[in-house]
């Protein structure tokens, strides 16, 4: 059919890192921990991505014998519009859009955002408009699901590095309580900030602390696990809508704005419940997958399967599928998920432990 194998490179293994497996299952049983305790939970999926003024072409027709990797960025895209925007199981949430014009048209979003941006849009436009929702401010809990990006993640109280002003490291000793000598140096002062410094401090981000003064729980998503985001089947559908309707708005100067609002209208509610039961299926069979069927509060210590897994090279909505969006723009009827946490029962475990002694006893037997 035309296919061959390539050898790109010596590394045919693809290994996932322990860290991120631990993240992952601490995320997967946070999230299903919320379902369990506050039944009527609403989850709000945030994020952000891009649009190009003339439309997108992320695919397109080569010659079977091109070899090369690197090809010629496709021309005519126009200036790039960063979005930013949250939704839930009731739809967008009105009042959140956010479109942001830029100048580096990199397709790499996060060079564009940056923290005090993420930080204004969440005050002024995020938090007002939930808490005036009827529908999320009836809900005994809110959690807001992101991803771990820098501008998402600044830390709340950090302390100062050895590159940091030397104002910064004086103003961060003093709210410590520690006693310095003005004429120290850069150095003194730091060696004097290593000892505050401990790895198992809990990290506290401004953003968090934002939020949960009104309530507002966050969860981050483990890094590499954009498949987890509601969100994204709802980027992917909304740029497929704007890429091909973009041409028909030549003669209006504000057609982004109008198209890419038209784009997330055509999304619906049914089609955001459509994607968050697409996501819990797949963080209910991923920590099935990872911790058998070992309830909630009875974990054991240490359990990382390394087995069958890979790791993300992307985060962003390209790698929804046709499948994800016909599901998803579907009647919802095909779906169905359920959260049984209260078992008890450990077959993965029973199986594993019974062919050990097997092999236990056919050994002593051949020693014998």
């Amino acid at each position: 059919m035309g296919f061959k194998y390539k050898y790109e490179n010596h590394r045919k293994i693809l290994i996932e890192r322990p860290d991120i497996v631990a993240k992952r299952i601490k995320f997967l049983k946070c999230y299903l921990k919320y379902k369990a305790d506050y039944p009527d939970v609403k989850f709000i999926f945030l994020d952000e991505t891009w649009i190009y003024k003339h439309g997108s072409q992320l695919k397109t027709w080569v010659h079977d014998n091109m070899h090369t990797k690197n090809y010629k960025a496709i021309k005519f895209e126009g200036q790039r519009f960063t979005v930013l925007h949250a939704g839930s199981s009731e739809g967008f949430i009105n009042g959140c859009s956010f479109l942001l014009h830029s100048t580096n048209n990199d397709r790499d979003y996060h060079k564009t955002m940056d923290s005090s941006m993420f930080k204004e849009w969440v005050l002024n436009q995020f938090i007002p408009n939930v808490i005036c929702s009827p529908n999320l401010s009836k809900s005994s809990k809110i959690v807001v699901i992101m991803d771990n990006a820098s501008y998402h993640s600044v830390k709340l109280d950090k302390p100062p590095t050895k590159s940091s002003n030397k104002t910064v490291m004086q103003e961060y000793l003093t709210k410590c309580n520690i006693a310095f000598d003005p004429k120290f140096t850069k150095k003194d002062l730091s060696d004097l900030i290593q000892p505050t410094i401990s790895p198992d401090t809990p990290v506290k981000y401004e953003i968090d602390y934002i939020l949960k003064q009104h309530g507002i729980d966050v969860l981050r998503l483990p890094p590499y696990h954009c498949q987890y985001n509601a969100i994204e089947l709802a980027w992917a559908h909304c740029k497929r809508y704007y890429n091909q309707n973009i041409h028909e708005y030549t003669e209006d100067k504000n057609r982004v704005t109008h198209l890419w609002l038209e784009a997330l209208n055509n999304f619906d509610s049914q089609m955001w419940k459509n994607s968050i039961r697409h996501c819990d299926e797949l963080i209910l069979a991923d920590w099935h997958k990872e911790m058998g069927n070992f309830p909630l509060d009875n974990i054991p210590p240490v359990i990382i399967s390394l087995a069958d897994s890979d790791t993300d090279e992307t985060d962003d909505d390209e790698r929804v599928t046709d499948d994800d969006l016909a599901e998803i723009e579907g009647d919802g009827d095909a779906m169905s998920v359920e959260f049984p946490l209260a078992t008890t029962s450990l077959q993965g475990t029973t199986s594993n432990l019974l062919l050990f002694l097997i092999a236990v006893i056919i050994l002593t037997f051949i020693v014998l």
